[in-house]
């Protein structure tokens, strides 16, 4: 198992998520998937917080598959027994059925059930059919979606001797190179480059009681993965570097058919200083933003700083953080396409990221 990714802490813009911070799909009883509510936890606690929307008869009774566009501030999901992609948004409260995906599934069969959701930093968002042989991007031009089907996902490590029920369920999540994690319902890990759709096998997840499915997986804001299970065995975190399990969490909720989160891990590219207590993120940038956040819990001033590969410095910004918004984003307008690295430094001289991307426009 390759053990070179670190986590990554990404604070969303959203404001609803300013004590709330998982999504979770929850279920009517530990013994059906058929949809009561989407709610907003705690991942202190994973205290039950706001509920943002109930089941009612315009959605779809089983739901399984859930992510988050911090880009859109929707939140995206597909019935399990209904092809449509839905999207409810966290501002207006509104859900509008934003595409039909029934031309990809030419019966609603289990293997055919997209499961897997999640969204990557640039807002691309993916969903995973059981049997991977449909992985859809989800694209947003801002007043409308377009969904294409990428096709089959396959393995690059292929004398891995995997039954399809090895590869059911589960969850997807995403780092800042836009890689996609798939965690299968019974705990295997893959790696999956949506570019080429090739997934590499990284293990298998330890620590879990005996019969205990991944149905829900989301990143926490330092960088752990949650892990959500539909029966009512509770919650764990694992690290991605070992892939080994924890309880956690004193929840009244034991269960949840779904996790989404607005974090990601940290890419491989995303070096330099894996100890330091900022990051920057996208690392790949695509659009003329990134976002900058500090890890801490009082207020800190500090000067970013970003140089093109010559060494000239071609921005700066003074940033400040205020302990509870400690995500910034920042403008590359007048940055042309090429490689860059920041630095942040604090009033205090302290230096708290040193860090390369590559802006792609």
């Amino acid at each position: 198992m390759k053990k070179t990714l670190s986590s990554l802490l990404a604070i969303a813009s959203v404001a609803v998520f300013a004590q709330n911070d998982i999504l979770a799909v929850v279920g009517n009883s530990d013994k059906t998937v058929e949809l009561r509510s989407f709610e907003l936890l705690n991942s202190t606690h994973l205290e039950r917080g706001v509920t943002l929307l109930n089941a009612n008869e315009n959605l779809p009774k089983h739901v399984v598959a859930m992510t988050l566009d911090n880009k859109t501030q929707d939140m995206l999901f597909i019935g399990m027994n209904n092809p449509d992609v839905y999207a409810y948004n966290l501002q207006s409260k509104r859900v509008t059925k934003v595409y039909n995906a029934g031309q990809f599934i030419p019966n609603c069969s289990m293997p055919m059930h997209f499961s897997r959701m999640t969204t990557t930093p640039d807002g691309v968002s993916y969903a995973l059919n059981n049997n991977g042989t449909s992985l859809l991007e989800i694209k947003s031009n801002g007043s409308s979606y377009h969904v294409n089907d990428l096709g089959a996902v396959a393995m690059v490590n292929s004398d891995k001797n995997f039954t399809s029920i090895d590869m059911f369920g589960g969850d997807m999540i995403a780092d800042t190179d836009g890689m996609l994690f798939l965690i299968t319902a019974k705990n295997n890990v893959l790696k999956i480059n949506p570019a080429n759709r090739m997934a590499e096998f990284l293990g298998t997840i330890t620590g879990l009681p005996n019969m205990y499915t991944s149905n829900g997986a989301a990143v926490l804001s330092d960088g752990r993965i949650l892990l959500g299970n539909a029966s009512g065995k509770g919650f764990y975190v694992m690290s991605i570097n070992d892939l080994t399990a924890k309880s956690y969490g004193s929840s009244n909720l034991n269960s949840a058919f779904d996790l989404a989160s607005p974090y990601f891990l940290k890419g491989e590219a995303s070096l330099v200083n894996t100890t330091a207590p900022a990051s920057l993120y996208p690392t790949k940038v695509t659009e003329r933003e990134v976002f900058v956040s500090y890890n801490t819990a009082e207020k800190a001033n500090a000067v970013l700083r970003i140089y093109d590969y010559h060494g000239t410095e071609v921005l700066k910004q003074n940033l400040v953080f205020d302990g509870s918004n400690n995500s910034i984003r920042i403008a590359l307008n007048n940055l042309k396409a090429g490689n860059y690295y920041a630095t942040v430094v604090t009033d205090a001289g302290k230096e708290i990221l040193n860090q390369k991307f590559i802006f792609l426009r």
